[in-house]
């Protein structure tokens, strides 16, 4: 059995991948690990309740993109469970570099995530075992059944991005190493989104798929649609907390008929109300799950369900689980459609 929880923390991505006991130990995997609204950490928190009842090895560890609202939340998990090795889906970026030009050399306004920032630096430059790179489109996680591969945006595309962020951020860390103050600079450098740096997470588990979105741009998804890239799958944590950026004009074609969508959204404009009615029309879709529901999720055309697994009924937020096993897939958690 597989079995994975969305956690709810707002406008963020925490999931933890519970692989099953193996031996002596349970076996998680971890993608993604925002902290949430307060530093609450509900993954955290999720993994220290297995721990009280057996060995927690973390199997694998990936961040799918260098946005704090991804990755706000790992040094914490590292200082309970070292060993395991954070892996950055990132097309060969500089870790030091993106971070100090993502957040400025002076720090940043919300001082969870300037502290956050400074330490992922610390960690990667004096623990390079922690932190590692790892391309994608590669296999990072194998067992007798379950794959677990990074998915790469098309090759040139993701040439192309690489070579424009690599030369965007040298030449900010070079700013840094002056003095110069980054978020001074920065409004008058050439544009740039870490989204476009994005991979996704595949898992390949007993002949069904799901992946993980991450905050994969919808020109990124559309463009493996057409190239034949991106195979349908059963399950699929949609891209940029249910973001329009995120959905391309063809999504049908990423889903197998029934597929259930899974959305870790602020419940005010995420999942937004056009990308809502775009599922709607989609007649394969097997329903639409959000860790917070938004109010223009509650009116015609959506039909708010009354069945909530482990939540109260009428809820409108909460955790996701989804669980994979010989006989389908069952999800629960505040469901819009």
């Amino acid at each position: 059995m597989l079995q994975i929880t969305v956690f709810n923390v707002g406008k963020g991505s925490s999931v933890l991948v519970n692989l099953g006991d193996h031996g002596d130990k349970i076996r998680v995997g971890i993608i993604d690990c925002y902290a949430g609204p307060g530093h609450s950490h509900p993954l955290l928190r999720a993994l220290r309740a297995l721990r009280r009842k057996k060995s927690v090895e973390i199997a694998f560890f990936v961040v799918t993109h260098l946005h704090a609202d991804h990755f706000v939340g790992v040094s914490d998990l590292l200082d309970e469970f070292g060993g395991a090795v954070v892996r950055f889906a990132d097309p060969g970026l500089d870790l030091r570099a993106v971070l100090v030009a993502e957040f400025g050399s002076d720090g940043h306004r919300d001082r969870t995530k300037r502290q956050e920032t400074w330490r992922m630096i610390d960690y990667k430059d004096h623990a390079t075992d922690v932190c590692s790179l790892v391309a994608p489109g590669v296999e990072i996680y194998r067992d007798a059944n379950t794959v677990v591969t990074t998915v790469a945006p098309p090759g040139d595309l993701l040439h192309r991005m690489s070579r424009f962020l690599q030369r965007h951020f040298q030449r900010m860390s070079a700013e840094v190493k002056r003095g110069v103050n980054v978020k001074e600079t920065s409004s008058h450098a050439p544009s740039y989104d870490l989204n476009k740096t994005s991979s996704a997470i595949e898992i390949a588990y007993d002949g069904h798929r799901i992946i993980f979105g991450g905050d994969v741009l919808a020109s990124v998804w559309q463009r493996m649609i057409e190239r034949g890239t991106l195979r349908p799958a059963d399950v699929v944590v949609m891209s940029h907390h249910g973001a329009t950026n995120g959905f391309p004009s063809a999504f049908a074609k990423m889903l197998s008929h029934g597929a259930k969508l899974l959305i870790s959204g602020d419940g005010e404009k995420h999942p937004s109300k056009a990308v809502l009615s775009g599922v709607a029309a989609i007649d394969m879709c097997g329903g639409v799950w959000a860790t917070n529901i938004p109010s223009h999720a509650r009116v015609e055309p959506f039909v708010l369900q009354q069945h909530f697994g482990g939540t109260s009924a009428g809820s409108t937020s909460g955790d996701i689980t989804c669980v994979v096993d010989k006989s389908g897939i069952q999800v629960s958690g505040p469901r819009i459609m």
